[in-house]
Protein backbone atom coordinates (compact mmCIF):
# COMPACT_ATOMS: atom_id res chain seq x y z
CA UNK A 1 0.00 0.00 0.00
CA UNK A 2 1.18 3.51 -0.73
CA UNK A 3 2.74 5.59 2.03
CA UNK A 4 0.32 8.30 0.90
CA UNK A 5 -3.09 6.59 0.77
CA UNK A 6 -4.85 9.74 -0.45
CA UNK A 7 -3.20 9.16 -3.83
CA UNK A 8 -5.28 5.99 -4.23
CA UNK A 9 -8.51 7.93 -3.60
CA UNK A 10 -7.50 10.54 -6.18
CA UNK A 11 -6.91 7.76 -8.70
CA UNK A 12 -10.26 6.11 -7.92
CA UNK A 13 -12.07 9.46 -8.21
CA UNK A 14 -10.35 10.22 -11.53
CA UNK A 15 -11.25 6.85 -13.02
CA UNK A 16 -14.84 7.15 -11.76
CA UNK A 17 -15.14 10.56 -13.45
CA UNK A 18 -13.77 9.17 -16.73
CA UNK A 19 -16.26 6.27 -16.68
CA UNK A 20 -19.18 8.56 -15.77
CA UNK A 21 -18.33 10.92 -18.63
CA UNK A 22 -18.00 7.96 -21.07
CA UNK A 23 -14.41 8.92 -21.87
CA UNK A 24 -13.40 5.36 -21.05
CA UNK A 25 -15.57 2.27 -21.33
CA UNK A 26 -15.47 -0.67 -18.96
CA UNK A 27 -16.70 -3.66 -20.96
CA UNK A 28 -19.15 -6.14 -19.50
CA UNK A 29 -17.61 -9.56 -20.10
CA UNK A 30 -20.24 -11.72 -18.40
CA UNK A 31 -23.69 -11.39 -16.89
CA UNK A 32 -24.88 -13.95 -14.35
CA UNK A 33 -28.26 -14.28 -12.65
CA UNK A 34 -27.94 -13.62 -8.92
CA UNK A 35 -28.48 -17.28 -8.07
CA UNK A 36 -25.28 -18.11 -10.02
CA UNK A 37 -23.12 -15.68 -8.01
CA UNK A 38 -20.70 -18.49 -7.08
CA UNK A 39 -19.99 -19.11 -10.77
CA UNK A 40 -19.35 -15.39 -11.26
CA UNK A 41 -16.91 -15.40 -8.33
CA UNK A 42 -15.10 -18.42 -9.76
CA UNK A 43 -14.74 -16.67 -13.11
CA UNK A 44 -13.28 -13.59 -11.41
CA UNK A 45 -10.91 -15.75 -9.32
CA UNK A 46 -9.56 -17.42 -12.48
CA UNK A 47 -8.42 -13.94 -13.54
CA UNK A 48 -9.36 -14.41 -17.18
CA UNK A 49 -12.04 -11.71 -17.41
CA UNK A 50 -10.85 -8.30 -18.55
CA UNK A 51 -13.83 -6.19 -17.60
CA UNK A 52 -16.91 -6.29 -15.43
CA UNK A 53 -18.73 -9.40 -14.35
CA UNK A 54 -22.31 -8.36 -13.60
CA UNK A 55 -24.79 -10.06 -11.28
CA UNK A 56 -28.32 -9.61 -12.57
CA UNK A 57 -31.40 -9.48 -10.37
CA UNK A 58 -34.87 -10.00 -11.82
CA UNK A 59 -35.22 -6.21 -11.88
CA UNK A 60 -31.89 -5.96 -13.73
CA UNK A 61 -33.26 -8.04 -16.60
CA UNK A 62 -35.54 -5.13 -17.53
CA UNK A 63 -32.94 -2.43 -16.93
CA UNK A 64 -31.20 -0.78 -19.86
CA UNK A 65 -27.46 -0.38 -19.89
CA UNK A 66 -25.98 3.06 -20.39
CA UNK A 67 -24.32 4.05 -23.67
CA UNK A 68 -20.86 3.32 -22.29
CA UNK A 69 -21.57 -0.35 -21.61
CA UNK A 70 -21.73 -3.24 -24.02
CA UNK A 71 -21.31 -6.97 -23.64
CA UNK A 72 -18.14 -8.39 -25.11
CA UNK A 73 -17.93 -11.68 -23.29
CA UNK A 74 -18.69 -15.32 -23.34
CA UNK A 75 -21.89 -15.58 -21.37
CA UNK A 76 -25.13 -13.61 -21.66
CA UNK A 77 -25.51 -10.33 -23.47
CA UNK A 78 -27.33 -7.34 -21.88
CA UNK A 79 -29.91 -7.51 -24.67
CA UNK A 80 -31.15 -10.83 -23.31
Amino acid sequence: MSSEPWINWITVATVADLVASHRIVVPVVSIYPLDEAQDACRERERGEAEGMIVLRTDAGRRARHGPGHRAVGRRNSPAE
